[in-house]
């Protein structure tokens, strides 16, 4: 519970030195009038690591939850928001980023890539993924697809899959989409 008025800023980092763990994170967030927190949480476990996360927002009159995020690696890594802004004035600001690189080395890999992002009121998504397929690394299948789901005229959703290819025999997609639910 953060008191009336009261201010902090939270980092929290998740980072495996060795991997073939599951982690499942919970934390909740009650805000008093006028309390403000500017909270990152950054998700850079081993690839053969989970990562699920939630957080739970309860906002009072002119309080304030800014957020950012940032998730690399993993099997699978979820970062489930539960807001209530439950006060007159609340504001919750929620923008996440993902970043990611693959590295197909050796023939036959695979690498499948699908993100799924809703995005509402102001909150901000952001996409930075590339696959560079190496030469030699053939017969390299790779799909990377973001879907994006806007909910608010105010919200963004920056994209950006790109393809590197240095071998003649793969099988890569990569794409994007943005749409909105009809009124």
């Amino acid at each position: 519970q953060l008191g009336k008025l009261a201010e902090v800023k939270v980092i929290a980092k998740f980072v495996g030195t060795n991997g073939g763990y599951f982690i499942n994170s919970v934390q909740d967030w009650l805000l008093s009038e006028g309390a403000w927190v500017k909270f990152t949480q950054v998700q850079a476990d081993p690839f053969d690591s989970w990562h699920f996360s939630k957080t739970r927002i309860h906002l009072d009159r002119n309080s304030r939850f800014h957020s950012a995020n940032a998730s690399s690696g993993t099997q699978l890594a979820r970062h489930h928001y539960d807001a209530r802004l439950k006060g007159e004035g609340a504001e919750l600001r929620l923008n996440v980023h993902n970043f990611i690189r693959i590295h197909p080395e050796a023939p036959q890999c695979g690498s499948h890539q699908h993100f799924k992002n809703i995005v509402n009121g102001h909150a901000r998504s952001s996409f930075d993924g590339t696959v560079i397929v190496n030469q030699g690394a053939q017969l390299t299948n790779s799909d990377q697809l973001i879907n994006n789901l806007m909910l608010s005229d105010d919200c963004h959703a920056n994209n950006k899959p790109n393809l590197m290819i240095f071998a003649d025999d793969v099988k890569c997609t990569h794409g994007a989409t943005i749409g909105q639910i009809d009124e």
